[in-house]
């Protein structure tokens, strides 16, 4: 025998992030407890009808057109099958709002419902709805979150516009040039442990280019070819956890909105890692990385992180 339908949220009290994301689509409360009403409505076959046997005649024909009613207003599946003991906050439950169109008390702790030219009037403290005992008073529902819907919808409206105002008034800005990350070198040797003492070289296209040229920097001062060093060339010994970081100039390019900029930098550049009793590796930095650009703003404070192993020299 099918159990009768249960609610999967607590409607008192409902916590405030359900609330706020009552009437979002496709993630919102009212959709993911939809979707679990329908869940347990799977489960039953027209083998759970024998329920409705110990009902009077009456009873089970006044059930069966109230329940066609209810397929056919509240959009439930057009083979659902009530049972007795269902509550009736579940099945009178009116999820787009298209069937109830008001709640007012008439003083008599009754609740009237209109809506789509049918009328319900609903007890909570009544037994027999379609058999079944309301377990859960819900007065006003609809009203509490009819509020928070207009406000989210109109915040999500006015998001939508003004960023389609800022994209299409506000100057896109290209630029290009370099940027400064920092790279995390991760050097291992063939067993999976360490390699400590390793020396890790990093030479960029820029200073491969000047150096091939005869007395390219025999007019810098030792400050000036200390800086251009620093920018395009780096080198160190791995420490014990067989790491080593360095920062260097990449060169990048995107565009600006406002204060937002977008665009990507490009991996380039050369890393050698030698070992005593290791074959040395030498391979372009993207190759490393899996990837030859990457993000200037996801990369922005966090490291780039490469792993070189090594291999043990015949």
């Amino acid at each position: 025998m099918a159990k009768a339908l249960t609610w999967c949220v607590d409607w008192k009290p409902l916590k405030p992030m359900e609330q706020m994301m009552m009437w979002f689509p496709v993630i919102g409360t009212q959709r993911r407890i939809y979707a679990d009403l329908i869940r347990q409505l799977k489960t039953r076959d027209s083998g759970d009808l024998t329920a409705w046997e110990s009902c009077p005649q009456q009873i089970r024909e006044l059930a069966a057109q109230v329940s066609r009613i209810l397929i056919g207003c509240l959009r439930w599946p057009k083979n659902t099958i009530f049972l007795p003991d269902d509550p009736a906050d579940i099945v009178f439950w009116d999820r787009t709002g298209d069937f109830l169109g008001g709640l007012c008390d008439n003083g008599r702790g009754e609740s009237r419902r209109q809506g789509k030219g049918c009328c319900f009037l609903e007890n909570p403290a009544s037994d027999d709805v379609l058999g079944g005992r309301s377990k859960t008073e819900r007065p006003g529902i609809r009203q509490r979150f009819d509020v928070t819907r207009r406000k989210i919808i109109g915040i999500i409206i006015l998001a939508v516009v003004l960023s389609g105002a800022v994209s299409v008034l506000a100057p896109n800005i290209h630029w290009d040039g370099a940027v400064f990350r920092k790279v995390h070198v991760v050097v291992q040797r063939y067993d999976g442990s360490p390699a400590s003492g390793a020396r890790v070289t990093f030479r960029d296209n820029e200073y491969d280019r000047v150096m091939k040229i005869t007395n390219a920097v025999a007019h810098m001062t030792p400050a000036e070819l200390q800086k251009w060093q620093s920018e395009h060339y780096a080198s160190g010994m791995a420490d014990a956890n067989g790491s080593f970081a360095f920062r260097a100039a990449f060169p990048a390019g995107g565009t600006r909105v406002l204060f937002w900029d977008n665009g990507r930098f490009a991996l380039r550049g050369t890393v050698i890692v030698e070992a005593d009793g290791h074959k040395t590796i030498e391979r372009p930095l993207w190759q490393l990385a899996g990837k030859k650009s990457v993000s200037v703003r996801r990369y922005r404070r966090k490291p780039i992180v490469i792993q070189c192993k090594l291999e043990r020299e015949h």
